[in-house]
Formats: structure tokens, C-alpha cells, sequence
């Protein structure tokens, strides 16, 4: 039992690694691969289009953030680093 509950919390680990991965795609994306500031709301809803909900958009432009692959460019701006 122990061991599956290893493999379920890894499992869960992979999946939210993916989202946030998808997630930056859509940035670099909108961001002219990265070259160019993107609206953080233009970011939220293309996300929700793509099947993400606007918490999780929200969270994931968080922690993206705090893990320096997005960086703030001007109020309700990000861009890649």
C-alpha cells in the first residue's frame, strides 16, 4: 500500500508538470516564441480555451512566476525571461 501511495503521488506530480509545461507553451506561444510581453488576461483565456479553468490559469501563471520561467513585464503584463 505504501507503495502505491509513492506511484499515485508521483503520478499527480507528472500530470500538474505537464499542465504547467502546456500552460508555458501557450505563453511562448502568444509571446511571439517568447520575444514579446503577452496580456495576462489574453494568457487566462486562451488557457480556458485549451481546456484549462481560470483558478488553475491563475495558479499555474503563479507558480510559473515564482519559479522564473515568467517574468512580470508592466501591470497585467508577462513575457518568458
Amino acid at each position: 500500500m505504501k507503495y502505491q501511495n509513492l506511484l499515485a503521488r508521483q503520478v499527480v506530480q507528472e500530470a500538474q508538470t505537464d499542465r504547467k509545461i502546456r500552460f508555458l507553451q501557450i505563453a511562448t506561444n502568444l509571446s511571439a516564441n517568447g520575444k514579446r510581453k503577452v496580456q495576462t488576461a489574453v494568457l487566462v483565456h486562451t488557457a480556458e480555451v485549451q481546456g484549462f479553468n481560470e483558478s488553475e490559469a491563475y495558479r499555474l501563471l503563479d507558480d510559473l512566476e515564482r519559479d522564473g520561467m515568467l517574468v512580470e513585464a508592466g501591470q497585467g503584463y508577462v513575457k518568458r525571461p
